[in-house]
């Protein structure tokens, strides 16, 4: 680890992780007994590798289902990754990317700012010894070296949350482009605050409140999570520099992924129709009763 951190760190043998000597505390948690839940199921599995079908037994709500689907991995399994590429996972969580991660790439450094929540990511990955896990908050560190592919999934959201500038996109977007190889791609998974679901009557994912990203979030501010439509992304990666960018939609969404296909795919529109492809995965509401008060299907149409 300390051949890519400049600052200076030590590894807690008792946690198993690496720790920003100094750091500030980032404490962020999805619910009360939501983490202590997860460290205890992935605790007692014996063998790490077979999480993708054990642990759908343990799945009890949409928090657990979140990081316990394995639906979470269909978001990049398809991709033609170059394994050899030196990785970062910027905001880890509790691993279930990580793990991904560390099976397909040779070197992976996770950051995670919760302490917490970075025990239970090295626990769903303590039989990978090419992933580091580090616990700080990802604008303290200093990093010695570049990386060819910085994943950033479910993080991007909570720049505002935890950034206090006038632009915190911008200085998270800027930070992460001064951290990639001369060649390296930035991954990003976020909602789109324009998704036909939030149109439908689907509360958004952070706020709980309906139509909230579609009003500009007129009800709370930037006291949560807040996320951008196609457009707003688009001009602040080129704000920040960044070229070649490409969409890819997932459905119903980014966390449970079904069916993901190319923003190219609208380019031939006398050959497939889309809709016939992703009308059909609608929103789960974890919580009972119907979320869509439409059908997406005839609507995508």
């Amino acid at each position: 680890m300390k051949e890519f951190i400049e600052n200076e760190i030590v590894f807690s043998k008792e946690k198993k992780i690496w720790l920003l000597k100094n750091r500030k505390s980032i404490k962020y948690s999805d619910g009360y007994g939501n983490e202590s839940y997860l460290k205890n199921i992935i605790a007692k599995i014996n063998n790490p590798s077979s999480d993708l079908d054990e642990l759908q037994r343990f799945i009890i709500d949409y928090q657990s289902a979140y990081h316990l689907s394995n639906k979470r991995i269909l978001l990049l399994k398809e991709f033609d990754f170059d394994q050899k590429a030196t990785v970062l996972e910027a905001g880890c969580g509790c691993g279930a990317i990580t793990r991904f991660l560390g099976k397909t790439f040779k070197h992976v450094i996770a950051i995670e700012g919760d302490t917490k929540r970075a025990e239970i990511a090295r626990l769903r990955t303590r039989d990978l010894e090419n992933v580091l896990i580090l616990s700080a908050p990802l604008q303290d560190i200093k990093f010695l070296r570049k990386f060819d592919i910085i994943f950033c999934i479910g993080f991007l959201e909570y720049a505002s949350l935890f950034l206090k500038t006038e632009d915190p996109f911008h200085h998270t977007l800027s930070f992460l482009q001064n951290i990639l190889s001369d060649r390296g791609t930035l991954i990003i998974a976020i909602e789109n605050k324009l998704g036909l679901k939030y149109f439908a009557g689907c509360p958004e994912d952070h706020s709980g409140i309906v139509f909230d990203g579609i009003e500009g979030y007129a009800t709370f501010g930037e006291n949560h999570a807040i996320t951008l439509g196609k457009k707003e992304i688009t001009d602040k990666l080129l704000n920040c520099k960044f070229k070649n960018i490409s969409f890819y939609y997932p459905f119903p969404d980014y966390k449970f992924p079904q069916c993901i296909i190319s923003e190219k795919i609208f380019l031939y529109p006398n050959l497939i129709n889309p809709a016939e492809l992703i009308g059909d995965y609608v929103f789960k509401n974890f919580e009972g009763g119907k979320c869509s008060k439409f059908n997406e299907k005839f609507v995508w149409n």
